[in-house]
Parts: structure tokens; sequence; C-alpha cells
């Protein structure tokens, strides 16, 4: 892995770390972890950090963190007799969702800030969906018969 962090230069904030720890969804953790990351004092947090920052600038993750347990979810009205009518659940370690959590909203912050996404670019993104993209798409339609010009389109589903 490379270690190189240019794109994150200064280490994780305590507030990022609160941001995260409000960000996680308690109907998608089972057990005590979360409940006791929710009621962090400010050492266990200042603790928490030192290792989020040190694994970020090592590069290296504990191993636990790359192992899940999956978890086969039954489709809604489907029969359990197929095991196509199954959802895989992947349940992973909480301290690596939160740290995903803080690097993924740095990446962002980082890909807006350099625009480094099109503006129509509606995937991958918070508070954008495919509505967007179709009304982008409509109203260009819409623009194109206005001004009377010869615009080709492309559609991709």
């Amino acid at each position: 892995m490379n270690t190189d962090n240019s794109l994150f230069p200064s280490d994780f904030t305590v507030a990022e770390l609160e941001s995260a720890i409000e960000c996680l969804d308690p109907k998608k953790f089972l057990g005590p972890d979360l409940q006791m990351i929710t009621h962090f004092g400010g050492n266990a947090k200042r603790y928490l950090l030192n290792i989020f920052n040190t694994l970020w600038r090592s590069g290296k993750l504990p191993k636990i963190w790359k192992n899940s347990v999956i978890i086969p979810i039954l489709k809604p009205g489907k029969a359990a007799t197929n095991c196509k009518h199954n959802r895989p659940i992947s349940l992973t370690c909480i301290l690596c969702k939160l740290m995903e959590r803080i690097i993924h909203t740095r990446l962002m912050q980082w890909i807006i800030k350099n625009n480094v996404l099109h503006f129509y670019q509606t995937a991958y993104r918070a508070k954008h969906s495919a509505v967007d993209q179709l009304f982008y798409h409509c109203q260009s339609v819409i623009d194109g018969f206005q001004e009377k010009s010869h615009k080709k389109t492309n559609m991709v589903s």
C-alpha cells in the first residue's frame, strides 16, 4: 500500500471522529460495540483517534478488519429453497467502518474541492440520484427543441 498521504496531509481530528460516530446506524450494528463507542469520553476518543492515525500513517490494517461474517437474508416474497433468493450481508468490524467513514468523508471533500466529478455526475454523490440524471437529460432535450439545434444525445442504462 502506498503510504504517501498527500491527499490527507493532516491527522484525523476528534471532530471528524465524532461526525463519523453520529453517522453510524444503530439498526446496522448488533451488540454492545456501538453503544460503547457512542458513549466514549474525550480520552477514549483521543486513544481511538491515535490508533486510526497510526494505522493510516503505516498503511496497514489489523487482519480482523479484513474479515467479515456473511449472513444470507431472504429476499421478500421469495422461497427459502433457492440460494439465489438470498441477499448476502457482510458484518465487519465497527472500528473498520468508523475509519472508512472518516476516510470517505475526507475523500469526498477533496473530490468536490478539486472538481474531480463532472457537474452532471450523480452516482456515488450524496443527495443525488438517478432522478437527477433523468431531469438533466430531459432538460437537455427540451433545450435542444427550444433552440432548434441538432444535438445528439446518448442514454445508457
